[in-house]
């Protein structure tokens, strides 16, 4: 690093601080509604929005250094990333006996919806956070941890406002973890990648919790946590070899 040059983490830790003072209040108010039991899809997608917003400001505007990467760098990679959460609502829908047309049509337009929040999120904690993360350690287990890490506890806000401490511990854990994954995704196959699965799983997840009216319903969203997991121990494991 030349004199004068700002660290990688010193600059995660300036965007970041960025990210929450613009995304934090619109999560909360949806954290709010959510508890209860109104609908928080407006707010949570403006806290999403917010961090592509704080992305640009900071790349942009401030004329900070942005890392880049691949927009798509393997189809292999996209494949799964679709796969995945074409996989969970499935299943969802056939245990709750709701899959037909009305439900598909419904989902894709929650995709459609999400679909530019998604890309938001993505080009702020992948792009640009897990980018300058690589850069800091490389693509080993502590990059993909600390980015999971600061994913989910960037979701704090609405976690304490619906699950209390308990749902906090659980929610950044679990959070953190399908965080690795989605970082994986993204290191895998690109931004682009990255985007269609994090479209994908928001709006088919919600779109079961919208249909039934029970978050509870959705359960099976929170499997892709072990494919971090695996993710994980896939690093150690070919660290050790």
């Amino acid at each position: 690093m030349e004199r004068g040059e700002r660290s990688p983490l010193g600059e995660v830790a300036r965007f970041y601080i960025l990210a929450l003072l613009l995304s934090w209040p619109p999560m909360t108010l949806g954290g709010v509604r959510a508890r209860a039991g109104e609908d928080a899809w407006l707010p949570n997608a403006a806290a999403m929005v917010a961090v592509g917003v704080a992305y640009l400001l900071y790349t942009r505007l401030l004329g900070r250094p942005d890392p880049g990467g691949p927009l798509m760098a393997d189809w292999r990679a996209l494949v799964a990333g679709v796969a995945v959460p074409l996989m969970l609502f499935l299943y969802a829908s056939l245990e709750h006996g709701m899959l037909g047309p009305a439900l598909i049509s419904w989902g894709l337009i929650m995709v459609a919806l999400d679909s530019v929040p998604a890309l938001c999120e993505e080009l702020a904690w992948r792009r640009y956070t897990t980018g300058l993360l690589f850069k800091q350690w490389g693509p080993g287990v502590k990059s993909f941890l600390a980015s999971g890490l600061l994913w989910g506890v960037w979701h704090s806000p609405l976690l304490l406002a619906t699950g209390g401490l308990l749902g906090l511990f659980v929610g950044i854990l679990l959070g953190g973890l399908h965080g690795v994954w989605i970082a994986f995704l993204y290191k895998w196959g690109g931004l682009a990648t990255s985007t269609a699965y994090h479209a994908l799983f928001v709006g088919l997840r919600d779109t079961i919790t919208a249909t039934t009216g029970d978050p509870g319903a959705a359960g099976v969203f929170a499997l892709p946590s072990l494919l971090g997991l695996g993710v994980l121990l896939g690093l150690v494991v070919s660290r050790r070899h």
